[in-house]
């Protein structure tokens, strides 16, 4: 009887470990019996797993770091078959079993397909199909091993092919370098040896390595859009910049007195500027958020204002793409959703031919979940692209602009220094009105576009969670397409 564990994150994931003996130590430190890199989150002795004659029973203590079973921190715990043991928080995960045979471990097909379907679960398709892969390699039987090799150098061609794009191979592929050590494993495998296996085990094997062969296909694709996006689209993405203020009621207004709140002690009009970030979709019409076309409706302590008679206006509105000047929104002609609580809108300027349009994604929201996610906008507004220049040069803009937001503006596109941050993560929830990623963001960010593998728009930014990077929003992109004409 040996304990036995299978790995499902971390640097061993996909590998079955079934040491013998009665102590087996977990850490990077040269004497492990189960070593991590030393690189890894696990420290050099930290935990043992000891076999106890007197109960039969495996114990696992620990030593230098710290251990979680079950999600439960403990220092000292008797293990049973199937507990989830984590090295450290956020650290390796393995699944415990006890392995009763005697010799080699040899593991049945239906066990190889039940661990790499754990495997993904933990850390991706990837990681599942080295499973398979290894384990076809390493602990089939003799029989077996040679109807896989049969199998596979049929189709290996093909899974190796697929890490070519447009003509160009994509270098450095930790995928392509497994299969390429997986043909030469085969080819040596196959030299002088015939057998035959199931139809059903061929089955299962055969869909394992075309959707290995599909993933390799699509991290390539996902390089080619992460880098159409820098290059192309994010030039379609503009900085949306304004400002308004409060027009006094005529119940409050004195004859002859200011038709604008004004500030009590300078006599000027008082004006709110604010920015934000919105994408064109074509035709002139940019997509942004709702509460960057009215600025004003979600400040509580405007609405108070608003019920006593004030009526917030905008003095005006631009949109500012990267390599072009600010361009006026034609404020007549923004649309919003009435009465919604939706947070979208489209404005309207005379966008240039050569400002690049953002396609949008019409896959139903159902099939979203788990995306990776690109979201590109203009967080902290001119803060952002100030802090990008040298410091005497950020400097000079300010200063020649006297500090006022416009003529900030006016300065950065004078220097070609426009130009919106794209930041990455995974698409976790999909709910009816709002996507929840982990793609950073922050207030300015609202109304980018969330840009999802396909490489079309299926979001607005919105709305983050303050003090927590994890979990930010967005507005499915169908409410915003109802707006568009």
């Amino acid at each position: 009887m040996r304990a036995q564990l299978l790995h499902l994150s971390g640097p061993r994931r996909g590998r079955t470990d079934t040491p013998g003996g009665e102590q087996v130590l977990l850490g990077c430190d040269r004497e492990a019996t189960i070593r991590f890199p030393q690189r890894s989150r696990v420290a050099p002795r930290h935990a043992l797993l000891s076999f106890d004659d007197c109960g039969c029973d495996f114990l696992l203590r620990a030593l230098d770091g710290e251990v979680f079973v079950n999600h439960r921190q403990v220092q000292e715990v008797i293990l049973q078959p199937g507990d989830l043991i984590e090295l450290g928080a956020g650290g390796p995960k393995a699944r415990f079993r006890v392995w009763y045979g005697d010799g080699r471990t040899c593991k049945p097909v239906r066990t190889m397909l039940g661990d790499a379907a754990a495997v993904r679960r933990e850390s991706g398709l990837v990681a599942s199909s080295s499973t398979l892969v290894r384990d076809l390699l390493t602990q089939a039987t003799r029989t077996l091993k040679v109807g896989f090799a049969l199998l596979v150098l049929g189709l290996v061609g093909l899974a190796f092919g697929a890490g070519w794009v447009g003509g160009g191979k994509v270098t450095g592929n930790r995928l392509n370098q497994e299969l390429e050590a997986l043909r030469t494993e085969l080819e040596q495998l196959r030299a002088g040896q015939q057998a035959q296996v199931s139809r059903a085990e061929v089955d299962a094997m055969r869909a394992e390595l075309a959707a290995r062969s599909a993933e390799i296909e699509s991290l390539a694709r996902a390089r080619a859009i992460v880098r159409r996006v820098l290059e192309r689209d994010s030039r379609g993405v503009c900085l949306i910049h304004g400002s308004w203020g409060l027009r006094v009621p005529d119940a409050l207004r004195v004859p002859g007195g200011p038709e604008f709140l004004v500030d009590g002690k300078t006599g000027t009009r008082v004006e709110m500027r604010y920015t934000g970030s919105g994408f064109h979709v074509g035709g002139g019409q940019v997509v942004t958020n709702r509460h960057v076309a009215l600025p004003w409706e979600d400040a509580e302590e405007i609405r108070r204002l608003v019920e006593r008679g004030f009526q917030p206006s905008l003095f005006g509105l631009g949109v500012t793409f990267p390599g072009h000047p600010t361009l006026p929104a034609d404020l007549a002609a923004t649309r919003v959703r009435d009465a919604d609580v939706i947070d979208v809108a489209v404005l309207t300027a005379a966008v240039p031919t050569d400002v690049p349009v953002l396609a949008i994604d019409d896959r139903p929201d159902t099939e979203l979940r788990g995306e990776t996610v690109l979201v590109v906008g203009y967080p902290t507004g001119v803060n952002a692209l100030l802090a990008r220049l040298d410091e005497d040069v950020a400097r000079q803009v300010v200063d020649a602009a006297g500090g006022e937001l416009e003529g900030i503006i006016a300065g950065l596109v004078a220097r070609d220094a426009v130009t919106p941050v794209v930041t990455r993560g995974v698409l976790a929830e999909v709910h009816p009105t709002r996507l929840v990623y982990d793609a950073e963001t922050t207030s300015g960010g609202s109304g980018g576009p969330v840009i999802g593998s396909s490489g079309d728009v299926l979001g607005v930014n919105f709305a983050i969670t303050v003090g927590f990077g994890g979990s930010n929003f967005g507005v499915p992109i169908r409410f915003a397409t109802e707006l568009l004409r």
